[in-house]
């Protein structure tokens, strides 16, 4: 290991930022403005000593002093799953993440993400971009059981955020609001939601919403206006439009990752 393989957010230095990836930087620079979940950073120096010419060769895996760290940094973590998301030097749509709810299965599913990146599609995608040469990290974040979740839009004229109950897999039963510049909520629709995905004794699994609950708001007026203040927050850090993805635990607001409303939105 040479010393800056595997990092914690609060570690990463401005100077090797090209290591971090863009969702890195972007997680480094809003840290001491918002609260993240705690999370370890996997560098693209790990990503670069795999990759052969064009690819990542079927015998080439994350090598084992490595894993053995990765190991130590999930125990950390205290999360039963582990929500992992690529960082890449270069970007189109919102990062691809996976889960895993063990050690082994999290270092496959940052072999499988890294190995991806090679795909067809996403090398034609490279070559239309004019991306000849790229890096990539990879972020692993404590996953929360999250009482409510969403996105958040934040531009110069409003926020705008969509919220459902548990964990943000599914968004089609959210509730949408609209906050002005001036901090007033002028729009609320409330959606139906049977069913939500959370944070079970098996890893995340759908479960029912209770009946009474259906028709019930995902988030009171304080929560919508605490969640426009954030927004403000990173768009002033940030320097452009984003679309944030934040978390409800207990009381407080998580972001887990963060995206420029200007890319592109296309499914990997």
């Amino acid at each position: 290991m040479k010393g800056k393989e595997i990092l914690n957010l609060v570690d990463l230095d401005i100077e090797d930022w090209s290591l971090y990836g863009l969702l890195g930087q972007r997680l480094s620079l809003i840290r001491k403005k918002v609260t993240l979940p705690p999370m370890f950073i996997i560098s693209s120096s790990v990503f670069r000593d795999l990759v052969e010419d064009d690819g990542m060769p079927d015998g080439k895996h994350i090598p084992w002093e490595a894993e053995m760290e990765i190991a130590k940094r999930l125990d950390e973590l205290e999360s039963p799953v582990a929500r992992i998301l690529s960082s890449a030097s270069y970007e189109y749509s919102p990062p691809p993440f996976s889960t895993a709810e063990s050690k082994s299965s999290t270092i496959v599913a940052v072999d499988s993400l890294m190995r991806s990146f090679y795909q067809d599609e996403e090398v034609k995608i490279r070559e239309r971009m004019g991306v000849p040469q790229f890096d990539l990290s990879i972020i692993i974040q404590k996953l929360f059981d999250a009482k409510s979740s969403g996105r958040l839009t934040q531009s110069e004229k409003d926020t705008r955020i969509i919220a459902v109950h548990g964990l943000p897999l599914n968004l089609e039963d959210a509730d949408s609001f609209i906050v002005n510049t001036e901090g007033e909520q002028t729009y609320h629709a409330n959606a139906e939601q049977q069913k939500k995905w959370v944070l079970g004794e098996n890893g995340v699994e759908r479960i029912d919403v209770e009946e009474d609950s259906w028709d019930a708001h995902k988030l009171t007026e304080t929560q919508v206006s605490r969640l426009a203040t954030l927004g403000k927050k990173i768009l002033e850090e940030c320097g452009e439009e984003m679309v944030v993805e934040w978390y409800l635990v207990r009381n407080s607001f998580y972001v887990a990752s963060l995206y420029p409303t200007k890319i592109v939105v296309t499914e990997r």
